[in-house]
């Protein structure tokens, strides 16, 4: 059983651990925190289930970004310039860069800093941009570098969700190498 209770700006969930809605129910989590994470409410208090203050290892931000200018989109200097600033403006640390071009059209690349990774994968002719940011720790935001490249790709507009990972549901054996 799910129960959601809006109080002015605080979200309530409830829910039994466990069964056969309990993936549907850590997603519904998921989505409260997007509306935190965009301040469209103020606090998620969370009884069962995932724990919101549970801790993971990292964030990953799938991004469908639409209607870009298609300039912007088939020019790899400009995406890797993009992609490259965009990691830096949420506070990452840029350690190597890929990118191609495509022919006729079209550019992949992927940004590997330090917390994780950016990677694009555009096409031009439909003006669309496949983007992911994952970020691991606390100091880099992957929704400041999400929202940057959107911003630079001239997008009208963007679905993004994003997935907690490395949130283990038992204890795990920590192994030093």
């Amino acid at each position: 059983m799910a129960e959601i209770q809006r109080y002015t700006n605080k979200i309530t969930l409830k829910w039994r651990t466990g069964g056969i809605f309990q993936g549907f129910f850590s997603n519904l989590l998921t989505f409260c925190n997007n509306l935190l994470q965009f301040n469209l409410i103020d606090s998620i208090q969370n009884e069962g289930g995932c724990d919101s203050k549970m801790k993971a290892l990292g964030r990953h931000i799938l991004a469908e970004i639409y209607d870009c200018d298609p300039n912007v989109l088939n020019d790899r200097d400009l995406i890797e310039e993009i992609m490259v600033k965009a990691a830096l403006e949420a506070g990452a640390e840029v350690r190597e860069v890929a990118f191609h071009k495509f022919s006729p059209q079209g550019v992949s690349g992927v940004v590997v800093i330090s917390e994780s990774h950016l990677t694009v994968h555009t096409w031009p002719e439909l003006g669309y941009a496949a983007v992911d940011v994952f970020t691991c720790g606390d100091k880099v935001n992957p929704w400041d570098a999400c929202n940057y490249i959107a911003e630079r790709f001239e997008a009208k507009h963007m679905t993004a969700s994003e997935v907690k990972r490395g949130v283990f549901e038992k204890p795990v054996k920590v192994v030093n190498f």
